[in-house]
C-alpha cells in the first residue's frame, strides 16, 4: 500500500521524510493487531513517538478543554440554583422570567455558534488566540450578573453570557476532532463532555457552600456571591486555554508545546484536512453542506437528545415544593445537593457507553444512544403516570436520578458527526455549530411551553412530550443510522475506514 494511493492529497506539499513518516503510520493503523490493553486506552498500544505525542495532546488540550466546559456549565445550572436559593424573591421572579432568561441565553448562543465555528475553520483567529478571548469578555458577563438588580438586567447578561459562551463549546470539540483520529474521538470527546455533567454537580454543592458561608457577606445575598466566585475561577481557565488549547493543525507551523516533528506527526495523522487549504466558503461549498443529510439528521437527533433532559430540571422544584406540603422538609442547602446525583449517573453512563462505543462496538455509536432514549421513554411515562407529591418518595426520587442518561451520549454523538464529515473540516465546521444551535434553541421555548416555572414540578405533558421526543431519537439512532453500518463509521473513502472496523 501506498500512501498516494490512499489518497491523492498526502503528496501535497511534504518532504521526502514526511511522507516516509506518513507511510509508516498508515501502515500501522490499517495492519498491526491491536493488544488487549488498547482497549482500556489507546494510546498505549502506539509507536513510542506517537504515544508521547498523544501524552502530551491528552494533557494540554483535554485538561483545557475541560475546564472551560466545566465553568460554563457550573454557570448555567448556577441560574437554577440562584433562583431557588433567593434570587427569586430578591428580583421578584414570580412569573415566567427564569424561562424568558433562558430564551435571551438562547438567543446569543444560537447567533454566535455558526461564525465562531467558521472563524476556526477558516484560520482567520488561531484557536489558541480565539478560545481565550472568549474566556475573558465571558468572566466580564459573569461578574455583571452578580449586580442584577431586576429581570430586564438578568437578560442582559444571559444575552451576553451566551454570545460569549457560543464560541467555546463547538470550538474545543472541533479542536478535538481536528486533532484526533475517530477511534480516538469517543472517549476524549466524551471526557471533555462529562464536564458538561460535571458542572451542575458541583454548581449545586458550590451554591450549597456559598449560601451558607456568604449569604449577608458585603450586603449581597448568596445567589450573588456564586456569580462572582464563577468569574474568579473562569480568568485563570482563560490563561489555560492560551497555554494549551493548540491551533488547528493545518495552520501550525511552531509551537511553544509540540516540536516540529510532532507537529508533522499530528499532520499526518490527519492526511485529509492537514496538507491543503479548506475549502472556499462560496455559494457550491453552501450548497454541499446544505443538501447533505449530515446537516438533517445530526441536528434534529442532537436536539431530541438536548430536550430529553427537560424532567431532570423538576427535581429541585420537587423538593422546594414539598417545603409549601409540610414546612421545613428540606433546607437550602440540601434543595441544591440532592438532585446533584443524576449528573453523577449520566458521567457513569457516559464513560461506559464511549469506551464501549471505541473498543467492543468497533467505532458504532448508535447502540449507546439508543440504550438511553429507550431508558428516557421508559421515565418519562413513570414520571407522568405517578402522582407527582405521592408519600412514597423513593420511586419518584429515583427516577429522576436516572433521567438524564441521555445527556451522557453527547461526547459519542460529536464523535458519531466528525466521523460522517471526515475530509471536510468546513462541513464539519457548520454541522457541529448548527447541532449546537439547533438544540439551544429549540430548548430556549419548549420549557416555556412544556416545564412552565410557575407549574413545576408538576408538568406531565411535559413529561410526556419528552417521551415522544425519545421515541424519536430511537428511531432516528436505531432504524437510520443503525441499519446501515457504514452510517456509523468514517466512510470508506477515507483512509481512517479501518481504525472503527478492523476486523
Amino acid at each position: 500500500m501506498t500512501s498516494s494511493a490512499t489518497s491523492p492529497s498526502l503528496t501535497f506539499d511534504k518532504t521526502e521524510k514526511d511522507l516516509v513518516r506518513e507511510e509508516e503510520i498508515l501502515l500501522d493503523l490499517y495492519q498491526r493487531p491491536k493488544r488487549w490493553y488498547s482497549n482500556i486506552w489507546d494510546a498505549w498500544d502506539k509507536p513510542k513517538e506517537e504515544r508521547k505525542f498523544l501524552l502530551k495532546l491528552d494533557l494540554t488540550l483535554l485538561s483545557a478543554a475541560s475546564f472551560g466546559v466545566l465553568i460554563k456549565f457550573i454557570d448555567q445550572a448556577a441560574v437554577n440554583n440562584a433562583f431557588l436559593s433567593g434570587m427569586k424573591e430578591d428580583l421578584n421572579l414570580y412569573g415566567n422570567e427564569l424561562n424568558y432568561a433562558a430564551a435571551f441565553f438562547a438567543a446569543g448562543y444560537v447567533f454566535g455558534q455558526i461564525p465562531s465555528n467558521l472563524i476556526l475553520a477558516k484560520g482567520i483567529v488561531k484557536a489558541h488566540i480565539w478560545v481565550p478571548i472568549l474566556e475573558v469578555l465571558w468572566t466580564i458577563a459573569t461578574f455583571a450578573t452578580a449586580s442584577v438588580s431586576s429581570a430586564g438586567h438578568l437578560y442582559a447578561c444571559r444575552f451576553f453570557l451566551g454570545l460569549f459562551e457560543a464560541g467555546h463549546f463547538p470550538a474545543v470539540m472541533y479542536v478535538a476532532q481536528s486533532w484526533y483520529t475517530p477511534s480516538e474521538l469517543g472517549k476524549r470527546l466524551t471526557l471533555i463532555q462529562i464536564s458538561v455533567m460535571v458542572g451542575p454537580m458541583f454548581s449545586g454543592f458550590l451554591q450549597a457552600g456559598i449560601y451558607s458561608a456568604l449569604n449577608g457577606k458585603g450586603s449581597r445575598s448568596g445567589w450573588s456571591w456564586l456569580f462572582l466566585v464563577d468569574g474568579c475561577i473562569s480568568l485563570p481557565v482563560s490563561l489555560i486555554a492560551f497555554l494549551f488549547i493548540p491551533d488547528l493543525p493545518f495552520s501550525m507551523t511552531k509551537s511553544w508545546l509540540f516540536s516540529p516533528e510532532e507537529i508533522a506527526l499530528a499532520k499526518a495523522r490527519k492526511p485529509l484536512e492537514s496538507y491543503q487549504e479548506s475549502q472556499p466558503l462560496n455559494w457550491r461549498a453552501w450548497r454541499e453542506i446544505l443538501t447533505s443529510w449530515e446537516i438533517y439528521v445530526f441536528p434534529t437527533l442532537f436536539t431530541c437528545m438536548g430536550l430529553c433532559s427537560n424532567p431532570s430540571t423538576s427535581m429541585g422544584f420537587w423538593f422546594k415544593a414539598w417545603n409549601k406540603i409540610k414546612p421545613n422538609s428540606y433546607s437550602v442547602s440540601q434543595i441544591n445537593i440532592y438532585p446533584t446525583p443524576i449528573y453523577a449517573f449520566s458521567v457513569i453512563y457516559a464513560l461506559t457507553g464511549a469506551w464501549f462505543s471505541d473498543t467492543i462496538l468497533r467505532g458504532r455509536r448508535w447502540p449507546p444512544i439508543a440504550l438511553a432514549f429507550c431508558v428516557t421513554f421508559s421515565v418519562s411515562i413513570a414520571l407522568g403516570i405517578l402522582p407527582v407529591y405521592d408519600e412514597a418518595k423513593s420511586v419518584r426520587w429515583g427516577l429522576y436520578y436516572i433521567s438524564n442518561l441521555v445527556l451522557g451520549c453527547f461526547g459519542v454523538m460529536w464523535a458519531w458527526q466528525s466521523a460522517a464529515t471526515e475530509g471536510n473540516p468546513v462541513k464539519r465546521a457548520v454541522v457541529g455549530a448548527s447541532m449546537n444551535s439547533l438544540s439551544t434553541l429549540t430548548n430556549a421555548w419548549w420549557p416555556i411551553l412544556l416545564f412552565p416555572t410557575q407549574k413545576q414540578p408538576d408538568v406531565k405533558a411535559g413529561d410526556f412530550a419528552t417521551a415522544g421526543l425519545a421515541a424519536t431519537g430511537l428511531i432516528l439512532s436505531k432504524w437510520v443510522f443503525g441499519g446501515s453500518e457504514d452510517s456509523s463509521l468514517p466512510q470508506k473513502s477515507s483512509p481512517y475506514y479501518p481504525l472503527s472496523a478492523e476486523a
